[in-house]
C-alpha cells in the first residue's frame, strides 16, 4: 500500500477535542456547597488538540482529525484550533454529534486541578468516531509525525498502518489514568512514547502482576524501552521534570522549568508534547527538544486553561 506524499502537514493529530470551562476556587466544594469562583476561563482542551495547537503556535504545520458537531461548542473548538494555526479541514462535522465538555476546578493556592469530563456522543448514546477517508490517508502519509493518545481507536489503527508504510514516525501520549489493555496495539507501534508517571507505573504493575511498583522514573523508562520497540521513551513527572531513554542507550533527566506562581497545571503535559514534537520536526538534538518542551510547559502553567495563544510569542524554536 503506497500513498503519494503531496501534503505539507508536518504533524497530524488524532484525538478528541474538548471545550474546557475553568473555574478558579479557593478550595474544592463539598456536597451541597456553593462556591463563588475567583476567576473563570473558557478555552481549548483535549490532549492531542492542545498539542497540535502548541506546535502550530511554534510555527509547525499541523492538522487535527476528529469528529465534532455543528453546535456552538463545536464551532468554538474549531475556531480556536484554526486561530492557533491548526488545519481543521479533516474534522468531521455532523449535526448528530455533541461536542465534549470538561469543567476544570483549579485551586488558586497551587494551580492543582480537578476535572469532570463529559464525552461527546453520536445521537446522544453512541461513542464518537470519525470516517476514515483516502484524504485522511494522504495527509498522514505526507506528515513527519502522527500523534495519538488512544482516542478514535479504529481510525488511529488505520492511520498507524499508513504511517508505518510511509515512514512517518508515530508518537503516543500516555496520560495519567489512561492505561488499559485495549490501547496496547497502538502503544506497540509508537516510535516516540512519552507517558505520565502514572501510566508507566500502571504498565509495570500490569507486567509484574504486583501493585505498588516503586521504581524510579529512570527505571520506569528502562522498563518501557525493554517492553516496547520505541526509539524514544519519556516519563513525565510534573514539577520533578521528565526522564528519557532511547533505543540507542542514551538516558537523561530534563528538569522542569521553575515557575514563581503556578496559575493552572491543566495543559502542561499536552503543551509539553506539542513543543517536544515541534522541536523534533526541526531536527534538534533530543536534549534541546526536551529543554524547549519544559520551557513551553512552564509558560503554560502561568496561564489559565490548557492552551495559551501567547506560546506563539516565546520565539524559542529555531526557524
Amino acid at each position: 500500500m503506497k500513498f503519494a506524499k503531496k501534503q505539507s502537514i508536518e504533524i497530524v493529530g488524532i484525538g478528541v477535542s474538548v471545550l474546557d470551562l475553568v473555574m478558579v476556587v479557593d478550595d474544592l466544594p463539598g456536597e451541597e456547597e456553593v462556591l463563588e469562583a475567583i476567576d473563570r476561563f473558557s478555552g481549548l482542551g483535549g490532549g492531542v488538540s492542545v498539542a497540535m495547537a502548541t506546535a502550530a503556535s511554534m510555527g509547525i504545520s499541523t492538522a487535527m482529525l476528529d469528529c465534532l458537531g455543528t453546535d456552538n461548542v463545536s464551532d468554538s473548538i474549531v475556531c480556536q484550533l484554526a486561530d492557533a494555526g491548526v488545519d481543521t479541514q479533516l474534522i468531521d462535522r455532523d449535526e448528530n454529534v455533541s461536542a465534549s465538555l470538561a469543567t476544570v476546578w483549579v485551586k488558586q493556592s497551587n494551580g492543582s486541578r480537578t476535572i469532570v469530563f463529559s464525552p461527546g456522543k453520536f445521537k446522544e448514546t453512541e461513542p464518537l468516531d470519525f470516517q476514515w477517508t483516502d484524504r485522511c490517508a494522504e495527509i498522514v502519509s505526507a506528515a513527519k509525525f502522527l500523534h495519538l493518545n488512544g482516542r478514535h481507536f479504529d481510525a488511529s489503527m488505520k492511520a498507524v498502518e499508513v504511517a508505518k508504510h510511509s515512514g512517518v514516525k508515530v508518537s503516543y501520549d500516555g496520560g495519567a489514568y489512561r492505561y488499559r489493555a485495549e490501547i496496547l496495539p497502538l502503544v506497540e507501534q509508537a516510535d516516540v512514547f512519552i507517558v505520565s508517571e502514572h501510566f508507566a507505573r500502571t504498565h509495570c504493575e500490569s507486567k509484574s502482576k504486583r501493585n505498588g511498583v516503586s521504581d524510579s522514573p529512570a527505571s520506569l523508562c528502562q522498563a518501557l524501552i525493554r517492553d516496547f520497540d520505541s526509539e524514544l521513551v519519556g516519563v513525565t513527572c510534573g514539577d520533578r521534570g521528565s526522564w528519557f531513554a532511547t533505543s540507542g542507550g542514551d538516558a537523561f533527566h530534563q528538569p522542569a522549568d521553575r515557575v514563581a506562581q503556578v496559575v493552572d497545571t491543566t495543559g502542561c503535559g499536552d503543551t509539553f508534547h506539542g513543543a517536544m514534537l515541534a522541536a523534533m520536526v526541526r531536527g534538534l538534538p533530543l536534549r534541546a527538544c526536551s529543554e524547549i518542551a519544559a520551557k513551553v510547559a512552564a509558560h503554560q502553567a502561568k496561564h489559565l486553561g490548557a492552551f495559551s495563544p501567547t506560546i506563539s510569542g516565546l520565539g524559542i524554536l529555531p526557524v
